[in-house]
C-alpha cells in the first residue's frame, strides 16, 4: 500500500535470517541479500522516498500527530494486539507520549506487548473508562462488530467537554461504529480517523515520494548491474585462472627452447617480456568477457 514501506525491508531481513539459520542460503543468496540491504540503505539516505510515514500504522500516527498538534505529553490507548498496534505503540513511545495504555481481550498477549512498548494494561471490561482518560485511541482488533458505539463515545465526550477525544480506527472491519464517524466533525469533541483518511494521507505523501522514486530506481539499477558483474566474475574468475596457468606453462616451454648461447641479461629480458605480455593479454580477455 505504501511506496518505500519500511516493513517490507524488515520482512526481507527476517526471511534472510531464517534462511541463514536453516542453512538454505548459499554464496549467491548471501551476496544478493547483502547488496539488496545496502541498496535499501542508499535509497533511504540519498533520496526522499523514505520521507514521511512508510506504513499504515506510521501514517495513522502521523495523522494523529497532525490532529493533536504533536504527540509529546499526550496519553494514548492502544486497542488490540497485532503488528499494527505494536508499530503504532513504538512510534508513540518514541514521539514522547506521556503514557501508553493497552486493552486486549487476551490478557497474556496483551501483557507481552505492553512490556515491549512500555504500556500499562487496561482490563477489557474497563475499555470505555480507559478511553475516557486518554487523549486518543488507536484501535485495530479482529472484532466482527464495532466495539466503540456512538452512544458510548457521546457519553464520554459529554463527561469531558474541554478535552476532545480522537479515535484512529485502522481495523477491518471497523472498530468504531459508522454513525460515530458520520456524527464526528473537525469542531466536535469526538474525531474519528479511519482507513479512508489514512489512504488520503498516504496518497499525499506518495505524491511527494514519486518524484524521488526515479532517483531510487537509478540506484537499484546500479546495484543490480554491480551484482550481475559480481555474478559473472564467479564463473569468469576460475576460467581466467585456468587460462593463466596454461599460458604460464606455455611460456615456460617456449623459454626452454631458447638458444643456449643467450646471456643471462637477454634471457631475463625475454622472460620479463613474456610475463608482461601474459598480464596484458589476461586484462584484454577479462574486458572482452565483461562485455566492455
Amino acid at each position: 500500500m505504501v511506496l518505500g514501506d519500511a516493513q517490507i525491508l524488515g520482512q526481507t531481513k527476517e526471511a534472510y535470517r531464517h534462511a541463514c539459520q536453516h542453512g538454505t542460503a548459499g554464496p549467491i543468496s548471501h551476496k544478493a541479500f547483502h547488496m539488496a540491504f545496502r541498496c535499501a540503505k542508499r535509497v533511504r539516505n540519498e533520496t526522499g522516498v523514505g520521507d514521511g510515514a512508510q506504513s499504515v500504522a506510521g501514517s495513522a500516527v502521523a495523522l494523529l500527530a497532525r490532529e493533536l498538534d504533536g504527540l509529546q505529553g499526550k496519553e494514548f490507548l492502544l486497542v488490540g494486539v497485532n503488528a499494527m498496534t505494536d508499530a503504532a505503540g513504538q512510534r508513540l513511545a518514541k514521539a514522547g507520549a506521556t503514557s501508553l495504555w493497552l486493552a486486549n481481550r487476551n490478557a497474556e498477549r496483551g501483557e507481552e506487548l505492553a512490556r515491549e512498548i512500555g504500556a500499562r494494561r487496561v482490563e477489557w471490561k474497563d475499555l470505555l473508562s480507559g478511553t475516557a482518560r486518554v487523549d486518543a485511541v488507536v484501535t485495530c482488533t479482529g472484532a466482527r462488530d464495532p466495539i466503540f458505539r456512538q452512544a458510548d463515545l457521546a457519553r464520554i465526550a459529554a463527561e469531558r467537554p474541554d478535552r476532545p477525544l480522537t479515535l484512529v480506527d485502522i481495523a477491518v472491519p471497523p472498530d468504531v461504529e459508522r454513525t460515530a464517524h458520520e456524527g464526528a466533525s473537525p469542531g466536535s469533541h469526538v474525531r474519528v480517523i479511519d482507513l479512508e483518511d489514512v489512504d488520503a494521507y498516504q496518497q499525499e505523501v506518495e505524491h511527494r515520494r514519486c518524484q524521488a522514486a526515479a532517483a531510487g530506481e537509478r540506484i537499484v539499477g546500479q546495484m543490480v548491474e554491480a551484482f550481475q558483474v559480481w555474478l559473472q566474475n564467479q564463473t569468469l574468475g576460475p576460467k581466467l585462472e585456468r587460462l593463466r596457468s596454461e599460458v604460464e606453462r606455455t611460456l615456460v616451454r617456449e623459454l626452454d627452447r631458447l638458444p643456449a648461447d643467450l646471456d643471462a641479461d637477454q634471457r631475463e629480458r625475454l622472460v620479463g617480456f613474456g610475463r608482461t605480455l601474459i598480464k596484458r593479454f589476461m586484462g584484454v580477455y577479462r574486458r572482452v568477457e565483461d562485455g566492455d
